[in-house]
């Protein structure tokens, strides 16, 4: 597919459609089977994933952007799945409450101990909120697999009243978190401490971060659904029962926020030192608790803090700092573009914690505060830059109204696999803005 024939071809400038009823909805998640994918995706191979989702990050992606190679599973899942055979998801903030679940945990990491299925609910979530209609179909299936009834995942949409209390707390923070990252503060993390501990709101948080980093990538390449899911159909077209035939749902973004206008340079240089001096709003670990190659990764990034952050949960750290080690050291991108598109993406959300980084790596690139702020403000000097920066804010800010034209776009500038890691670099900084922010997580002097 190298000559990127598909390049000429005329492409729709008009974003998805964000389904209110849960029939159309289901609809629209089937139809997806059979759209083209926004880079090309041939047919899988012997040896490949059979999951859309993966074999697109295979093909493009270097494997260190990947995290390297996951341990293999009997069941043919998507990325982030995480689905129990719990339904009911009561005591979901005990250890490991997988009920009776006939299935291997999918738990990133031995040291999570918050229900499986529970977290599912969160992606749905999340899922609905970014329009994400790859996403969605895959935890309709989890949570259906899982045992949770029709009138039950219905009422993820429009009644969370159903749900116990604890996880109505964790919804809300869900939606404020991939809607409004901006706005996240200490009132947020207090209104899960009343149901979680300190290590379960790290895990509420991470993975949170990472079902919007997942639903950035899938919607933007327009990556088809499966066919099939865990071994099976993938059904995704069912019966909608009355009480929810017509019921609008009241997560889904009808009107798109605005971000408030960008901080001045002296402002930004002042928050900077804020961060600086702030302290986590949990309890987190340190890099002691890592092995000694992960502890040099993490030294020569800088962030100390991330890692000791993450630290509580060994296995997803060591995937994370190799993510971001491999993302720093590896790819098509120019290091200095991989920078720009951090420090857009940091500003967007006001992730001072990662702007703090991402000003540190522009200087190692030759670029000062002094040229940023004047390139913010007269223009990016080239026009690949120009292309890349525009696309990082809006799959930040508005992912859901990312289209056809926006990645046709890019193709006229870039290869196919450079668009490829624009997409996930996007991601991966959302995903490290919404963690590190949300903990309030202090930059290193």
């Amino acid at each position: 597919w190298g000559q990127q024939e598909s390049k000429q071809e005329s492409v729709s400038n008009q974003p998805k459609v964000k389904p209110l009823l849960r029939p159309e909805m289901k609809q629209l998640l089937e139809q997806l089977k059979s759209r083209k994918p926004r880079l090309p995706l041939p047919t899988a191979v012997e040896g490949q994933s059979s999951v859309n989702n993966g074999r697109m990050r295979s093909l493009y992606l270097p494997e260190s952007w990947t995290g390297g190679p996951r341990p293999a599973s009997n069941n043919n899942r998507s990325e982030n799945s995480a689905a129990g055979n719990n339904a009911a998801g009561n005591n979901s903030t005990g250890n490991n409450a997988a009920g009776n679940s006939n299935r291997p945990s999918r738990n990133a990491d031995p040291q999570m101990t918050l229900d499986n299925t529970f977290k599912v609910r969160l992606f749905w979530i999340v899922s609905r909120v970014n329009n994400c209609h790859y996403c969605l179909g895959h935890q309709e299936l989890k949570l259906t697999r899982a045992g949770m009834a029709e009138d039950e995942i219905a009422a993820l949409d429009s009644n969370w009243e159903a749900f116990p209390e604890n996880e109505q707390a964790a919804f809300a923070f869900t939606r404020k978190l991939t809607l409004q990252p901006h706005l996240i503060g200490d009132a947020d993390i207090e209104s899960l401490k009343k149901f979680y501990n300190d290590q379960q709101i790290l895990e509420i948080v991470q993975t949170v971060a990472g079902y919007n980093s997942t639903n950035r990538w899938t919607d933007a390449l327009g990556i088809p659904q499966d066919q099939a899911f865990g071994g099976e159909e993938a059904k995704l077209l069912t019966e909608t029962s009355a009480p929810f035939q017509n019921r609008e749902s009241t997560i889904v973004v009808r009107s798109e926020p605005e971000r408030p206008a960008l901080e001045s340079a002296e402002q930004v240089l002042e928050n900077l030192k804020k961060c600086a001096a702030r302290s986590p709003r949990v309890t987190i670990g340190t890099i002691d608790q890592l092995d000694e190659s992960l502890r040099t990764q993490v030294e020569d990034l800088g962030t100390v803090n991330y890692a000791a952050a993450l630290s509580v949960f060994p296995s997803t750290a060591a995937r994370q700092i190799k993510m971001l080690s491999g993302i720093v050291n590896e790819g098509r991108t120019p290091n200095q573009l991989k920078a720009l598109v951090f420090w857009t993406v940091a500003r967007e959300n006001r992730g001072w914690y990662l702007m703090g980084h991402a000003r540190r790596w522009l200087e190692a690139e030759g670029i000062s505060s002094q040229q940023l702020f004047q390139m913010e403000q007269q223009g990016f000097p080239e026009t690949k830059q120009k292309l890349a920066i525009q696309f990082a804010k809006k799959l930040t800010t508005h992912s859901r109204e990312i289209t056809d034209q926006d990645i046709a776009s890019l193709r006229e500038h870039f290869s196919d696999h450079e668009v490829a890691e624009l997409v996930q670099l996007v991601c991966f900084a959302n995903a490290f803005s919404h963690f590190a922010e949300s903990i309030n997580l202090p930059l290193e002097q």
